[in-house]
């Protein structure tokens, strides 16, 4: 065999070891992508669940919270004619709406391990990428108001001054949407001692006002949040869709 036949074969030779090695690399990639999508799919599908375990949650809580403003609000007229003193269930179920609301914590546990591992660079659309972001890590982390001084101490008020089953049932008791003073029931403890407190504290009117105002600044909060989740799920099922 002459030098340059040999050259010839050992040319080829390269060329086929180099062109299996591209195919080799090539089906890696491949074989990396298509896992990579059904990755970003599971994860996709895993933060929708979240999002609308969230929409659920802040629909709840804007519930309570709805309810804590009206009864705030109705207690503050009582006291500005002691003679319109509402029977016992409606007076416990006022105090018990007014001062106990459900703060649930939103889901995120998907993002968090979405963020940590590094992986949050497989959603390939970096708008949704930008917009899971902006939810998980801000929208819903925003702030709360500083629970005003007085609010506090009209929840403790409620603590101390409540039967344990209207502080902890007051939803099974007095279901939503029944007005509280409405509210009916079978055998209602005495409420002198409650109604001797709310009327006799000089400081009573300042301190339901103040319930009644973050009452409605977690209302316009947790509205938000509603609407953030509604647009973010919207958002998940585009991309759903479009995978």
């Amino acid at each position: 065999m002459s030098k340059g036949d040999r050259l010839g074969r050992l040319a080829a030779e390269f060329f086929l070891i180099v062109l299996g090695v591209v195919a080799a690399l090539g089906v890696d990639r491949w074989v990396q992508e298509i896992e990579e999508d059904r990755t970003e799919r599971d994860y996709l599908l895993r933060l929708a669940r979240d999002v609308q375990a969230n929409d659920s949650i802040f629909r709840f809580m804007l519930q309570d919270w709805e309810a804590s403003q009206k009864a705030a609000s109705d207690l503050m007229n009582v006291l500005n004619d002691p003679s319109s003193r509402p029977p016992a269930a409606g007076l416990l179920a006022a105090v018990a709406r007014a001062g106990a609301t459900n703060t649930g914590p939103a889901q995120d546990a998907n993002f968090q391990d979405l963020a940590a591992t590094g992986n949050l660079r497989l959603i390939r659309n970096s708008d949704l990428r930008v917009a899971l972001v902006h939810y998980f890590g801000h929208q819903i982390r925003a702030g709360r108001p500083s629970m005003d001084r007085l609010d506090l101490r009209f929840r403790s008020f409620a603590r101390e001054h409540l039967p344990v089953e209207w502080i902890t049932e007051w939803r099974v008791l007095c279901p939503r949407p029944t007005p509280a003073f409405e509210c009916s029931a079978t055998d209602p403890p005495p409420t002198d001692l409650i109604w001797r407190a709310l009327t006799q504290d000089p400081l009573m009117p300042r301190i339901l006002n103040a319930r009644r105002n973050d009452a409605a600044r977690e209302v316009a909060i947790i509205q938000r949040w509603v609407g953030q989740s509604e647009e973010m799920l919207e958002k998940l099922q585009a991309a759903l869709s479009a995978g």
